[in-house]
């Protein structure tokens, strides 16, 4: 469960995000984004509403990450 190992190691969700963008070498619609991160993390819904807030607030203030339009 590669959702289990990335929870484990406690890795954050911006990373976890950067990894995905890195690997998918294209932009993405923040909500499938956040689709990927949570389901990679292991969230369940309720964590997936607590944490949005503040993921989207850390890739905004992150310079790894552009924001593009269309919310991509």
């Amino acid at each position: 469960n590669v959702g289990g190992f990335f929870s484990i190691m406690k890795k954050p969700m911006i990373d976890v995000a950067y990894d995905i963008l890195k690997e998918k070498n294209k932009a993405l619609v923040f909500l499938n984004l956040w689709e990927e991160v949570s389901q990679i993390m292991g969230f369940t819904k309720q964590q997936e509403e607590d944490n949005i807030a503040q993921f989207y607030s850390d890739l905004s203030l992150d310079d790894r990450f552009v924001n593009l339009k269309d919310n991509k």
